[in-house]
């Protein structure tokens, strides 16, 4: 049903690619997601096990990021684990009675510890305020399901929010293999930093070689400020992302990767990304990226390109995002395939509205393409690229071949195309290009 579903809205947005103009935009497919995921009921309490245990004697939590967060200060060398059962966050403190590791007084609760939730497990965050102690290594690790409804999680370093520079550990939030995640209706702030699986909140696979089970994301009508990445997922099933508003990221605001299929990206508004890393992406796409359509997203002032896509994505579909003053290119398509651009509004970026490298089966069609620092579209084949291709690359460069069409074109420093090496562009009559 889900794959369907992205299916049929591609299709809805882009009509028979190179037959026929695109029908225009259906809300349909998108108000079903949305109604879906804000209906959802949460599941409820079920007795089960929880333990307090050394985190390095349990599996859940000794991982690659076990050696940042027992460097903290007040790190107390204890962590929680749900072992069975559905749970609350209060009724998992009242019943641990551990308040110097997690204590919960009328909405508000302060996480001092790692909290595992093991597979099989539920967790369930609903109207609560939850701080994470930045100096005594909190963190919420899931391999069984999270629900986060109505609440506000936020990094905490005592009175102040958590800060990073970046590689400094900062509380996270991280979901693995057959985990579920949904957050709706909630404010997550200061959290992450540049680690494996620990920048922000992240939805993950324990490996890329072909994982046995991989995890869901239904992330719906969020505030996500602050936080390394706003959001990381990586090899997942599903990843529905609807209508959160994602501020001052300080790399990515999206970060989608690792095979990543059946993606429902909409109607989010992405601000201010990239603040640590000058190639900080509002959205990034990479590495076998597929079926996933990107719909009538705002993402502005991104320090590198709005957009990326690269190493091999493919069936994607972008329609009617506004993308504009980014620090890089607004829209950036690097050795892919079978991916349609259409009706994006895409002005004032620091080089080029779009720029393509080493794709085919692109479609570039009704765009706007204006006020640009480079060009409205800008055209490469590998030859454009001064150093030789990593084995990964080689793999996936292909002709560049793309059709473009009925875009509207104004004031592109460097005019409405520049073509650099060998490109095929369609038709071969009455192409924009």
């Amino acid at each position: 049903m889900r794959r369907f579903l992205v299916l049929a809205l591609a299709l809805a947005l882009a009509g028979p690619a190179l037959a026929t103009p695109p029908v225009p935009a259906s809300r349909d497919a998108i108000n079903e997601a949305l109604d879906g995921i804000q209906s959802l009921p949460l599941p409820l309490p079920e007795a089960g096990e929880l333990r307090v245990g050394r985190p390095a004697d349990e599996r859940r939590l000794n991982r690659g990021f076990l050696e940042d967060l027992a460097a903290q200060p007040d790190w107390p060398d204890q962590g929680i684990v749900i072992a069975a059962g559905r749970y609350r966050l209060e009724d998992v403190a009242t019943e641990l009675d551990r308040p110097e590791l997690l204590a919960c007084e009328t909405d508000t609760c302060r996480l001092a510890a790692p909290l595992a939730v093991e597979h099989g497990a539920v967790l369930v965050i609903e109207g609560l305020t939850v701080e994470l102690e930045q100096r005594a290594g909190a963190a919420i690790v899931a391999f069984g399901d999270l629900f986060i409804s109505l609440s506000a999680i936020e990094g905490r370093a005592g009175d102040a929010p958590a800060t990073t520079d970046g590689e400094a550990f900062r509380p996270f939030i991280v979901a693995f293999d057959r985990s579920r995640t949904v957050i709706r209706g909630s404010r997550l702030a200061a959290l992450g930093y540049d680690g494996n699986g620990a920048t922000g909140l992240s939805v993950t696979v324990t490996s890329r070689d072909d994982p046995p089970a991989r995890p869901v994301l239904q992330l719906v009508g969020n505030l996500i400020e602050g936080m390394y990445d706003g959001v990381q997922v990586r090899g997942a099933a599903e990843a529905t992302l609807l209508r959160n508003r994602i501020r001052a990221s300080l790399r990515h605001g999206i970060a989608i990767r690792d095979g990543t299929a059946d993606g429902l990206i909409a109607d989010n508004d992405i601000v201010g990304s990239g603040a640590m890393a000058d190639n900080g992406n509002g959205l990034l796409l990479s590495r076998g990226i597929t079926r996933t359509a990107v719909l009538a997203n705002r993402i502005i002032d991104s320090a590198g390109a709005g957009i990326q896509i690269d190493k091999g994505a493919f069936d994607l579909t972008l329609a009617g995002n506004e993308l504009a003053r980014s620090g890089r290119d607004g829209l950036v398509l690097y050795e892919s395939w079978s991916v349609d651009l259409q009706r994006n509004a895409i002005a004032q970026n620091g080089r080029s509205g779009i720029r393509i490298r080493a794709a085919d089966g692109i479609l570039v069609s009704e765009n706007g393409l204006t006020g640009n620092a480079r060009a409205g579209i800008d055209l490469q084949d590998w030859s454009t690229v001064t150093k030789p291709p990593s084995e990964e690359e080689a793999a996936l460069i292909r002709p560049t071949e793309v059709t473009v069409k009925g875009n509207r074109f104004a004031d592109n420093a460097r005019g409405d195309c520049v073509v650099q090496g060998v490109v095929t562009i369609l038709p071969a009559e009455g192409s924009d290009c």
